[in-house]
């Protein structure tokens, strides 16, 4: 049986970025915008106005900056009830256990500290940017991954 030769990254992973956009918010979207493969979208200043960009885009990825959205760890915990919810990760310029672990327990998969760990960040995007790929390339699926997710709904 012979393998199709599909690159690795021909799918596009869907990311939204949801801060107060400070001053890190253009070199985020700089830098995540230059991996292959990964269509950033950035705005949303409040949890209620992110979380209906959340439900409306159908994103791969959320990265929620957790002081700078009133109401993040609520939205962390909204967007986690979504049927088929996207993976979240938190940023903090604080990276003390407390904020690591209130975001684990509110349901994010990464956390990192948007000052010191910026490459680390960018590090986790690129890795499940690649495993969305190599999972399209094993199920033969081609085209955007968002789209072949059913419709999203909050659960009550």
């Amino acid at each position: 049986m012979r393998k199709k030769l599909i690159p690795p990254y021909f799918e596009h992973m869907k990311l939204l970025l949801v801060d107060a956009g400070d001053v890190l918010r253009p070199r985020m979207v700089d830098a995540l915008s230059e991996i292959e493969g990964v269509e950033v979208s950035a705005g949303a200043q409040g949890a209620d106005g992110a979380l209906l960009l959340t439900l409306g885009s159908l994103p791969d990825v959320v990265v929620v900056d957790i002081q700078m959205v009133r109401g993040a760890l609520d939205l962390v915990r909204a967007i986690k009830s979504i049927s088929h919810p996207p993976i979240v990760i938190t940023l903090s310029s604080s990276s003390s256990i407390w904020y690591r672990a209130a975001c684990h327990n509110a349901g994010a998969e990464l956390f990192f500290d948007k000052v010191r760990e910026q490459l680390r960040l960018v590090e986790a995007v690129e890795d499940l940017q690649k495993e969305l790929g190599s999972r399209s390339v094993e199920n033969g699926a081609a085209g955007d991954s968002s789209s072949k997710r059913e419709k999203k709904e909050v659960r009550k």
